[in-house]
């Protein structure tokens, strides 16, 4: 989740690559609320490359690596509303081949950059400090609420970083759950409450001190209703557990000032004429 006016890198991720050695794409999105303000060749891609309409990149032989091929910088314009904006690569036929002028051919799977609107149905997942080996709590805060009485969420996270060992309701939102890969909430009516749905219980696994790790919340159309079955859509802001402690300040304090003391002045005297007689 992106704000207005702000720039947002997406990443073109290559896998199960047979080998290519030139590639010729195109990218579709909303100019109303994107622009595309550069595109970036990845680490592991040498080549030559060309920008204009369309994106072009020629290597001297086959390269079948995997991951990121291109990343994608968009700013989102000021006058963007608030929303998902999909993201999505195109090309024809002949466009990738490999170093013998084969055609190559991938399946394209869309991305999305999601603009927030403060006043959008909201789920907020927190951001927490934790140390290896402790259990954290990380608050998961639904803001805006329109009122739904049936939610299936899932939680994205890295699994090898974090444990999730428990989903715990909020008070607010008293009704029927289950958790296993989903946690599923049902409730007897709309519960338009708005603070803290779901309470995420990880224990830490691994983590350098001050590097961090996402959280974040997925579902899909349909899985969020109210009791009229209406779909209700929440945007979704995702949170991250940083490991370590927080940073701690000593408190300023301001300097000792001696108290000042005025100037001890010895009393004048005046010289006074001799009526002496000569």
């Amino acid at each position: 989740t992106v704000n207005k006016g702000e720039t947002v890198n997406l990443t073109v991720d290559l896998a199960n690559n047979p080998g290519i050695t030139a590639a010729t794409l195109a990218f579709e999105y909303d100019k109303d609320a994107l622009e595309l303000v550069d595109v970036v060749a990845g680490a592991d891609f040498a080549g030559n490359v060309q920008r204009a309409e369309k994106y072009v990149w020629v290597a001297n032989n086959d390269n079948n690596s995997n991951g990121t091929f291109v990343t994608l910088s968009f700013k989102v314009n000021d006058n963007a509303n608030g929303g998902k904006y999909a993201v999505n690569v195109v090309y024809t036929e002949g466009d990738i081949c490999n170093y013998n002028e084969e055609d190559v051919n991938f399946a394209v799977v869309p991305g999305a950059v999601t603009v927030f609107d403060p006043t959008a149905p909201t789920m907020t997942v927190g951001t927490v400090y934790g140390k290896v080996g402790e259990q954290i709590e990380v608050p998961v805060v639904v803001s805006n609420n329109p009122g739904f009485t049936a939610a299936t969420i899932g939680f994205t996270f890295d699994k090898e970083a974090l444990q999730l060992d428990d989903v715990v309701l909020g008070a607010d939102f008293s009704g029927n759950q289950q958790f296993a890969e989903k946690f599923v909430w049902v409730a007897n009516n709309d519960v338009t409450a708005n603070g803290t749905f779901v309470t995420l219980k990880f224990t830490v696994l691994k983590g350098d001190d001050g590097e961090s790790t996402p959280v974040s919340v997925t579902y899909a159309e349909g899985d969020i209703c109210n009791y009229n079955e209406e779909d209700v859509n929440f945007q979704v802001v995702a949170g991250k557990v940083i490991f370590g402690a927080p940073e701690t300040t000593a408190p300023e304090t301001d300097p000792v000032t001696e108290p000042a003391t005025d100037p001890v002045t010895e009393p004048a005297t005046t010289a006074k004429p001799d009526n002496k007689p000569n």
